[in-house]
């Protein structure tokens, strides 16, 4: 039996497609079933993401402007990490819940740096049980309903690229919460600022280009 969304919330929720900008509504006192039940109506609506933390629930809708800097920081990560042979397994915008930390999201990219060999045989993550992505990323055109670093830590994301007003910040885990930091664990030698200007780049110059610069400053970082 498909659920609807209408048959879900008291509310009548529009879902088409935005017309130029990212579309949030915020509802409380939404329970884990509600959410739940969300999660399966929204299934084959990929510009539809969901956050839900304590009883908050965001539903955004993705703007093409989003989704054109979550590919171009998405594709940065790949080639650095690609031209520096390390290792990853992107887990793209799977969404990650985990009921008895009462949260659940979608990011906009999302990539494991550690247990590989694991991951390369497994199908389906389940935060009870299997690790977190180490590397979340969140592009955020307005601002967000949820403030989602408290809900990376109780999930166990280790860091996260946060491309807000033209600019990427990068935060990693610290004794429990996150902390603004220069550079990346993951990605050696890659700072916040360096990845700033690779993506303004982008705006300038043809794709294979760009491509091309980012590549070099990832060989020069592995050179040293």
């Amino acid at each position: 039996m498909t659920t609807s969304v209408q048959s879900v919330l008291p509310i009548e929720v529009e879902v088409a497609k935005p017309a130029g900008v990212e579309q949030r509504l915020l509802l409380h006192g939404v329970s884990w079933e509600t959410y739940s039940q969300l999660l399966r109506a929204f299934d084959d609506r990929s510009s539809v993401c969901l956050t839900y933390y304590h009883g908050d629930l965001e539903i955004m809708t993705a703007s093409f402007e989003h989704e054109k800097w979550k590919g171009i920081v998405g594709d940065l990560i790949k080639l650095i990490a690609g031209e520096m042979e390390i290792d990853y397994v992107s887990s793209a915008q799977t969404t990650f819940q985990l009921e008895y930390k009462a949260g659940g999201f979608e990011g906009d990219d999302s990539f494991y740096f550690s247990h590989l060999e694991q991951l390369r045989q497994m199908n389906k993550i389940d935060l009870a049980k299997d690790p977190a992505p180490d590397l979340v990323i969140e592009v955020d055109i307005s601002n967000p309903s949820i403030n989602k670093l408290p809900l990376f830590s109780d999930l166990g994301i280790n860091e996260v690229w946060r491309y807000h007003k033209g600019a990427l910040k990068i935060y990693g885990l610290s004794n429990g919460g996150f902390v603004d930091v220069e550079s990346s664990a993951f990605l050696p030698g890659v700072t916040a600022q360096a990845v700033t200007e690779l993506i303004t780049a982008s705006q300038s110059i043809p794709a294979y280009l760009w491509q091309r610069r980012v590549r070099e400053y990832a060989r020069q970082l592995k050179t040293g």
